[in-house]
Order: C-alpha cells, then structure tokens, then sequence
C-alpha cells in the first residue's frame, strides 16, 4: 500500500510536468497554481515583497579606502548610519577593480601589490563582514562599469552611505573633513559610542577549541596585535618592548597570545 507522501511526490511530479507542458504551449501560470513541493515553499519565501527603505547600502571603494582594518571601521560607521535612519539590514558592496592596487604602490616594500591584493581584500573585507549582524547582501563586484550599473538602480529605492557617494569619482570625506572610516564618526549624537561587533558563535568556538588545545588557563588571556607596516612607521610596535613585557608576568597565571601584522602574512 503506497504511502501518503508517496502519493503526494507523484502528484506533484505529475502536475508540475503539466505545467512545463503549459508553459511550453505559451500559457504563463505562476508555479504555486500547482501543489507546491518543500522547495517552492521555500524559495518562494525569499521571494516576498521587503521594503528596500529598511535597507541600507553601504560601498566601500577600494579606490579610497586601504586594504587594512579601516574597512572595519568604515563598516562600523556604515552601521551606525543604518540604525540612526532606522534600517533593518546593512548591504554591503566591495568595489575592487583586477587591475588595483592603482596608484601604483610608491614603497618597494608596501605589503599590497597587484598579485596579492584580491587576497586583501577578500580575507579582511569579506570577513569583516560577518563582523555585523545586521549584514544582509554582500556582494564584490571587480567591474565598475558593472558597480555603476547596479549602482544607479540602488540609489532609487534604498538609501545610500556615503550618502555623496558617485563611483565615477568617489570621495571618502566626510562633510567635517575626517574620512568616513574615521573614530570620529562612531558616535551617535548623544555622545555614546555605536560599537555593533559581534564575533559568530562559530568562529569564537573555533577560538575556544585552539585556546584550550594550548592553553592550561584559557579564562586569562590577554591578545597582543604588532604593527609592522611600511605605512608612517613611526607608528608601528616595539616587539623588545612588548616581549619585556610579557616576560614580566612570567611567574602569573596569564597566558598571552602574540598576533602579528596581517602583512606580515604576504611579505
């Protein structure tokens, strides 16, 4: 005796071979005319009418920001942008053309180069991210002329940051003469800091599973990142300095972990 949902698999497999059939006579009927199977179910959710006003787009431009952390903070900013205007989800766009890093980089030793710097952008933008939890679409386009293209269609039904923004000639200042990703703008207008980081929970277990692999105490931990970068040098750490310093609490039960420049990673 065939089971129910037997039954049903037939059925629907019948009528949706009816419906091809239909459609191939030139009659246009919507798929859920027919008994609709778990995947129509499914996909046509996604297909339900959202306001794009509770969507806000931020571009970051690679023409004018730098594959470093400064993406983080552009994003962070983005999203304060998105709460104070009331949006729900934070789109993200990427626009980092094949034949960047252009200008031409004018240090010998500069980390980024035209070979590496889609690995920058993606391990540090892409990443970054998940970093939000109100992040929605994130796409990468590579193509400006493509970026205008679906550029033009965003800019008339959800709202934009920056909000000056032309990928014809893009500018990352902000009307107070600082960069969009700058501190500065991490504020609300009461003075309390918009600070929307949230690790996923499956990267922090990732975290936890490598702590407790080495670590005998893995609840006292204390990070230590180095700058090394040929960037304004003067800014970048004394490894001696901080190796005095961890050498100091060699005799306490905390654990320090040491993470160095990511461009360290592509010297």
């Amino acid at each position: 005796m065939p089971s129910g949902s037997f039954i049903r698999r037939i059925g629907r497999r019948v009528l949706r071979q009816i419906w091809y059939g239909m459609q191939a006579c030139g009659l246009r009927l919507a798929p859920d005319w027919f008994v609709r199977s778990p995947l129509d179910l499914k996909v046509s959710r996604h297909f339900l009418k959202e306001d794009d006003q509770s969507r806000l787009l931020a571009v970051c431009d690679f023409a004018c920001i730098s594959y470093s952390f400064d993406i983080v903070k552009f994003l962070a900013v983005a999203d304060r942008q998105r709460h104070e205007a009331g949006c729900r989800w934070l789109d993200i766009a990427f626009v980092a053309h094949h034949a960047d890093p252009f200008p031409t980089p004018h240090l010998p030793d500069d980390p980024v180069t035209r070979a590496n710097h889609r690995s920058f952008a993606h391990n540090l933008a892409l990443d970054a991210a998940k970093l939000f939890p109100a992040a929605g679409n994130v796409l990468f386009f590579s193509d400006r002329p493509a970026f205008t293209a679906y550029w033009r269609q965003a800019r008339r039904r959800q709202p934009l940051f920056p909000v000056a923004y032309d990928p014809r000639r893009p500018n990352f200042e902000a009307p107070d003469g600082a960069p969009w990703y700058g501190m500065v703008h991490l504020r609300h207008g009461d003075g309390s800091l918009h600070a929307p980081l949230t690790v996923p929970a499956v990267d922090r277990s990732l975290v936890d599973a490598w702590l407790a692999d080495r670590m005998p105490n893995p609840s006292k931990v204390i990070t230590i990142t180095l700058r090394a970068t040929p960037l304004a040098p003067e800014r970048n750490s004394d490894p001696a300095a901080w190796q005095a310093l961890v050498d100091s609490y060699r005799d306490t039960d905390l654990c320090f972990v040491v993470l160095p420049d990511y461009a360290d990673l592509y010297r």
